[in-house]
């Protein structure tokens, strides 16, 4: 096959195996209605929290440095105690990502293979449908999915195991999605809920995960 033509067919095809993905999740049962509020009273306190990308931290030194996942370029910037050397400074922050990430999730959960998780995204399938996901770290290997379509509501937690269980889907059972119809207007998710899944793994609890969400909906 044409080089050009695999370039221009390849992100189409990764595109349309996420899309049918998604729709799949999205027509599977059950579904649940959202509860439309006018007002949300709980504390949204922890979206003033941030935290920098997973592997920036500050060292001894007082800069800003990144551990962990980085860019192995980075590495030569350093000398033996790990001090960035004064004329690579601003090769490094060209390359090292130090925005402050704003959280926009609080929650509680008894998953597997969970820590804690600060952050979702938020993505359009069309213009009807969105899927919010927690984003997992090095610690958290757990993830909510919420599918959001006119004014239902179907969610997953997917676990992509480091352990030799592997990986887990856990449907959603029951639950609750209440969002500020307001703060949705205006782009913004702005919502609590309460979900409880099957327990295919242990079958000895039942699984929850609940809390709050708050982020502004990009379309792009």
């Amino acid at each position: 096959m044409n080089r050009k033509l695999l370039l221009v067919i390849l992100p189409i095809l990764i595109w349309a195996f996420k899309f049918n993905e998604c729709k799949n999740l999205g027509d599977s049962k059950p579904k649940f209605e959202i509860d439309w509020v006018k007002n949300i009273s709980s504390n949204f306190d922890f979206s003033s929290n941030w935290s920098y990308p997973e592997g920036v931290y500050r060292n001894q030194y007082g800069q800003l440095s990144c551990d962990g996942i980085c860019p192995i370029e980075i590495d030569e910037m350093k000398d033996e105690h790990g001090k960035i050397k004064g004329n690579f400074l601003k090769t490094f922050y060209e390359i090292i990502d130090t925005t402050h990430l704003f959280y926009s999730i609080h929650s509680e959960t008894n998953a597997p293979e969970y820590t804690e998780a600060n952050f979702i995204s938020i993505k359009y399938i069309d213009d009807k449908e969105i899927i919010i996901r927690s984003k997992s770290n090095i610690s958290t290997h757990s993830s909510l999915n919420v599918l959001i379509k006119d004014s239902t509501f179907s969610a997953w937690i997917d676990v992509k195991s480091i352990t030799p269980n592997g990986n887990h889907r856990f449907k959603l059972k029951n639950g609750t999605l209440k969002v500020e119809e307001e703060s949705w207007k205006k782009g913004i998710l702005k919502a609590v809920f309460d979900l409880k899944f099957e327990d295919t793994l242990f079958k000895k609890k039942e699984m929850f995960w609940k809390g709050k969400l708050l982020k502004t909906i990009n379309k792009d």
